[in-house]
């Protein structure tokens, strides 16, 4: 888990600074007071910032600043990542109002969400432009949380489970790690990064699991009607079967689980992933098959 912010750099992230820029304040110097006493002139000049920065700081730290543990409570849950694109268009973020500051003066929990600067121009554009609505971004916060607290269980689990025997051989200590009954880790996240066009939108979490004899896909899909979650079902794709050399399984349960979780995200081209999983679309995985048809290969710029 990424550590919060420092004080002075989470003070600013109080007022909706992007944290990026919310740095650049901080290493020159700035303070808030300081900000509302300057003109923008003088943030300029004396700052180094330019025009549009210095407009966009002095109208920020006008408003009332969020609540620091609400700050803290919506960066852990984000995972200090975007909500919409996952962390896929850039690192920094931006706490952003679902409902307009202007409108509502509204800083709860409810009314903000962790977006990055790229998804935040989206989410602030009007009329018949292509923007993120008010709905998705609410829908957006709420399956990216579910996301992150699964996986930040999972890989809690993953932990307490790991048994283990110490041994002591004069001032070396060597720790044997025991293997355990059933282990999982949640990769929604990597697979959109890397294929944000092709996995099935209906899809709230694919776990890579592993017990002591085989590896598996345990996919889950949500059937939804507005924002109402109708039905949740669960399925397993057995991949003990593939094999990557002769007589040597792809997917090893006498490794590692980091080691398949990795040989399954980096080495695992998508032309297998349509023949052994249901994880594409229909549209995705048939531009695959023709690709690999005309040219031995998978598009690769999924």
């Amino acid at each position: 888990m990424t550590s919060s912010p420092p004080k002075t750099l989470a003070t600013l992230l109080q007022y909706g600074l992007a944290d990026d820029f919310a740095r650049k304040v901080h290493e020159a110097g700035l303070t808030v007071t300081m900000a509302r006493a300057l003109r923008a002139a003088d943030l300029v000049s004396k700052y180094g910032l330019s025009l549009a920065e210095a407009q966009v700081l002095t109208e920020s730290v006008r408003r009332r600043p969020i609540d620091p543990d609400v700050v803290n409570l919506l960066l852990q849950r984000s995972n200090f990542l975007c909500n919409v694109c996952k962390g896929h268009k850039g690192s920094s973020y931006i706490l952003h109002h679902i409902v307009e500051y202007e409108k509502t003066q509204d800083n709860s929990y409810e009314n903000l969400v962790v977006l990055c600067p790229t998804d935040h121009d989206l989410a602030h554009r009007d009329g018949l432009t292509l923007g993120i609505t008010v709905d998705q971004l609410r829908r957006a916060k709420i399956d990216w949380e579910r996301q992150v607290a699964n996986a930040n269980a999972q890989l809690a689990m993953h932990k307490s489970t790991m048994g283990s025997n110490v041994n002591v051989h004069g001032n070396d200590i060597q720790m044997a790690v025991m293997p355990v009954a059933r282990q999982s880790l949640e990769i929604l996240p990597q697979l959109r990064a890397k294929y944000p066009r092709s996995l099935r939108p209906e899809m709230t979490s694919v776990q890579f699991v592993q017990s002591q004899e085989r590896c598996y896909l345990e996919i889950t899909t949500a059937n939804r009607v507005n924002d109402y979650l109708v039905d949740e079902t669960s399925k397993r794709t057995d991949l003990a079967f593939i094999s990557g050399h002769p007589e040597r399984l792809l997917f090893d349960p006498g490794r590692s689980i980091t080691e398949n979780v990795h040989c399954f995200i980096s080495d695992f081209d998508e032309v297998s992933i349509i023949n052994c999983t249901d994880l594409f679309t229909h549209t995705a995985a048939k531009r695959i098959d023709d690709h690999w048809r005309q040219h031995g290969c998978g598009p690769g710029n999924l």
